[in-house]
């Protein structure tokens, strides 16, 4: 007995049809694989198969978002800020990941980008499903004053899973005995995924390849009056002129924060930011004709159109 399979995508979903042959007495099940061939056509998406055997349906656009982790941030928090995502993985096999060697104070978040195979894709995708990612885990409360944490996005076979885990890393015995048997175990499953996939080429090896840096065509700027954001006690910050129009009427208000503006900026207007940003932080003053401003530049991933995407709050939505 041998196993034929074939992937076919199907609308924005690839399915992968595995058919069992009998080759016993020099026959072959050429029909079935006839079968197969008719049954696929042409398509921009993608289906798998797990280690297991079961199908695994994924969207394969160059936009569609199959795993993502990000950061939550620790508390208090007098005001909110953009997080930019840690990791992103697409439908495509590209990968956009936050440059953990970028200086902290960089005004624009550096980022870059690689490309895995589709075999390594559904790996990434098969481990993180056998984790139990898909259903979301319950990783607990240490009770940690002001912890942040992580949360992981999977989205596959039509589902989107989202486990949270606070202050991943090592625990204290006292900290320990807040959480269950159970949530000390699903910590540990979280931990080890993200070990591999902060790893990917000691995970995967020649299946990933290095693009360079990640380039975005859009970056969300959001703008604040600094006396409203911070405490504007210590050495006077850096201030630089804005080289756009005045930050008071570009843009539109933030949801639930009137007092940030945001406004995607592109083309002309995105090389004149970023050759301002060069020398910036993020504690840099931009200088408008309403006064000066604290801003953060946030870029625009594939599957991010505008500053409706980003929240500034991502704790609200990291509950499953």
């Amino acid at each position: 007995m041998s196993l034929v399979a074939q992937r076919c995508p199907l609308g924005n979903l690839i399915v992968t049809f595995v058919v069992q042959t009998n080759v016993r007495r020099g026959g072959t099940a050429l029909l079935l694989v006839a079968l197969l061939g008719v049954a696929c056509g042409p398509s921009d998406t993608g289906l798998g198969l797990d280690e297991s055997g079961d199908p695994v349906a994924y969207s394969t656009g160059a936009s569609d978002l199959v795993l993502r982790i990000e950061t939550l941030p620790g508390g208090p928090l007098s005001f909110p800020e953009p997080e930019t995502p840690l990791f992103s993985l697409y439908g495509d096999g590209r990968v956009v990941e936050l440059e953990a060697a970028a200086p902290e104070a960089s005004a624009v978040p550096r980022l870059s980008s690689s490309r895995v195979t589709e075999d390594a894709l559904l790996e990434i995708l098969d481990a993180a499903r056998e984790a139990g990612l898909l259903q979301g885990l319950d990783t607990g409360d240490p009770r940690i004053p002001d912890a942040g944490g992580l949360a992981v996005t999977l989205v596959v076979d039509g589902r989107r899973g989202v486990t949270t885990i606070i202050h991943p890393g090592d625990l204290t015995p006292e900290e320990e005995e807040s959480l269950t048997t159970d949530q000390l175990s699903a910590r540990q499953t979280v931990e080890s995924f993200l070990g591999a996939i902060f790893d990917l080429e000691g995970w995967l090896g020649a299946d990933v390849r290095r693009e360079g840096p990640y380039e975005p065509d859009r970056v969300a700027v959001f703008a604040v009056q600094p006396e409203v954001a911070v405490d504007e006690e210590g050495p006077d910050p850096q201030v630089l002129p804005w080289p756009l129009g005045d930050l008071a009427e570009l843009g539109d208000p933030v949801a639930d924060w009137p007092v940030i503006r945001c406004l995607v900026v592109s083309g002309a207007d995105l090389d004149a930011v970023l050759d301002a940003a060069r020398e910036a932080h993020r504690e840099t003053r931009w200088e408008t004709g309403s006064g000066p401003y604290l801003v953060w530049f946030r870029p625009l991933l594939p599957d991010e159109e505008g500053c409706h995407d980003l929240d500034l709050e991502p704790w609200r939505n990291a509950v499953p």
